[in-house]
């Protein structure tokens, strides 16, 4: 769980760093705005999916009471 915390909040703070970092860009860059833009809402659906499927095994697998 502190893995998934800690993702979300790093993912969080993407746009910003992001829109921080745009002007300064160039095509030399490794991650181009394209692929940031593609790329920044797969990370933040893995963010959220992670800690549900975290959830969901444990539930499935905790030992009854």
């Amino acid at each position: 769980m502190l893995g998934s915390a800690l993702m979300i909040g790093y993912s969080v703070t993407l746009p910003w760093q992001f829109a921080a970092d745009l002007p300064d860009s160039s095509s030399a860059d490794i991650f181009t705005p394209t692929g940031v833009l593609v790329g920044l809402p797969l990370l933040l659906a893995w963010t959220v999916a992670l800690p549900l499927a975290g959830w969901s095994y444990y539930r499935r697998t905790r030992l009854p009471r």
